[in-house]
């Protein structure tokens, strides 16, 4: 699909800012942004079992009926068409973040001033966008170091008033001590390196304390929890106990296997599978990995993230 090959119409736009003020800016429930829909079954499975701790996230209805307080966001063909989200392959986290920065990370045409709309008309976002990373700080070309390095390439547009401030700041000083124009120049070039990199390592850093950061408005980071000292990555599916995986791997006849690259069909199961039975079996399952992820996602609501 070609997004760019015509410029939307009025109508169009006006479209593309209903979906992105449903899904996101004005969202009546908390959303929920997933690295893959795995994600969601384990989420949501946990949650049935976990509801009485958290009520603000899940309430049971009468016949055992869960009626969830968040909203799981779901990429759809609309979405991909409207708002540049990829319904297939690679991660939107940075997409939605470029939604909230009215395009000025992707430059893309027919995506301009969806943001800058409801500022300029004063409306109030409502409940928070939470864009949940396996936590892989340390791993090369993960989506949350891939993430993190296009927020330092953007920081002097994430940042502009500070950045614009301190560049002024650097120049006059650099003027009275009577610096040339070239050595003017090369100074500037090395602010704006280490700016960036002081962005990136302040985003790392603080992640790395609190697994989430408040990015924008009503859009936050988090990472899935480590559970363990001793660990430096975890994703969803390493909060679930070995002996339930374990219990899994009896009733399949076969080893669970995350890896698409090491997948043998007859000796392994997939992602896909082990998700699919963690919702069909989540009485049976322990969840108590999951607490400090719900944790998380209760300090966000509550605007006790920073």
């Amino acid at each position: 699909m070609n997004l760019e090959q015509t410029e939307f119409s009025a109508k169009g736009k006006t479209f593309q800012r209903f979906l992105f003020y449903k899904n996101f800016y004005g969202a009546e429930k908390p959303v929920l942004i997933t690295e893959g829909k795995t994600d969601i079954r384990y989420i949501r499975a946990a949650l049935k079992k976990l509801h009485n701790k958290y009520p603000s996230l899940i309430t049971l209805e009468e016949g055992g009926t869960a009626k969830y307080k968040l909203t799981f966001f779901k990429k759809s063909d609309i979405t991909e068409q409207y708002l540049d989200l990829n319904k297939h392959g690679g991660s939107i986290f940075e997409k939605v973040w470029n939604l909230y920065h009215d395009n000025q990370i992707f430059r893309k045409k027919n995506f301009n001033n969806i943001y800058d709309y409801f500022q300029r008309i004063g409306s109030r976002y409502k409940s928070p966008v939470i864009m949940i990373f396996d936590n892989e700080l340390d791993v090369e070309g993960s989506p949350i170091q891939q993430f993190i390095n296009k927020f330092g390439s953007n920081a002097k547009i994430i940042f502009d008033t500070e950045y614009e401030e301190n560049i002024h700041l650097k120049r006059q000083e650099l003027k009275q001590a009577g610096k040339t124009r070239q050595q003017i120049d090369s100074e500037i070039k090395k602010f704006q390196k280490d700016f960036t990199e002081d962005k990136k390592t302040q985003l790392k850093t603080k992640l790395r304390k609190n697994e989430c950061i408040h990015l924008k408005d009503n859009l936050y980071l988090m990472l899935i929890p480590l559970i363990k000292p001793e660990q430096s990555k975890s994703d969803i599916e390493a909060l679930l106990l070995p002996e339930d995986i374990e219990k899994i791997n009896q009733k399949f006849g076969k080893q669970f296997n995350p890896s698409e690259r090491e997948f043998i069909e007859k000796d392994n199961y997939s992602k896909d599978k082990l998700s699919k039975q963690i919702m069909y079996s989540y009485q049976n399952i322990s969840f108590e990995n999951f607490k400090k992820l719900f944790e998380n996602i209760e300090k966000i609501i509550n605007h006790n993230i920073t």
